[in-house]
């Protein structure tokens, strides 16, 4: 099931954010705490989305997305901030439709 996900999926979310981070190389720095942060902003702002994958009763997949004016102009344009799909859910069903 495709779905927005609620400040009740941070948790889930944040244990797949965890996934996400085990699998970046060394030179990637992440923390927890910016990624709850970008998260909660996600769900809660009017110009963003939190879209999530549930398989399993798990959050097998989350996509991030925010519309803000663009680098160069005043246009406003939607971009995604992250998509991740847990390794054991890759190829069926939910990260095909996370890439539609």
């Amino acid at each position: 099931m495709i779905r927005e996900a609620t400040i009740d999926d941070l948790t889930a979310m944040l244990v797949l954010g965890q996934k996400f981070v085990d699998e970046l190389p060394e030179t990637h720095a992440a923390e927890m705490d910016k990624i709850s942060s970008m998260i909660q902003h996600c769900i809660n702002d009017d110009n963003a989305v939190a879209i999530i994958a549930v398989e399993d009763d798990l959050v097998v997949g989350a996509l991030l997305g925010i519309v803000a004016e663009t680098w160069l102009s005043y246009e406003v344009s939607a971009t995604e901030v992250c998509w991740f799909v847990d390794k054991n859910y890759r190829g069926k069903d939910a990260s095909k439709v996370m890439k539609a």
